[in-house]
């Protein structure tokens, strides 16, 4: 997959979720990349240049390394 398209989609997911604060916005960004990513994507993600992520979307894929 794209990575342009990687990067439109989290920041989408990021985007929409803004609203249930930050911290939860970061935790719910995370869990939705585990559930419904798959492990390519995911590794493509972490592949990105983290300066084109929202920072919700930045922290969130930081997460998947935890």
């Amino acid at each position: 997959m794209d990575h342009a398209r990687l990067i439109t989609m989290v920041n989408q997911i990021a985007r929409n979720l803004a609203p249930q604060g930050e911290a939860r916005a970061i935790e719910l960004t995370a869990q939705h990349l585990r559930d419904y990513w798959d492990r390519r994507m995911k590794a493509e993600i972490r592949a990105c240049d983290a300066a084109q992520l929202h920072p919700i979307a930045r922290a969130a894929v930081a997460l998947l390394d935890s």
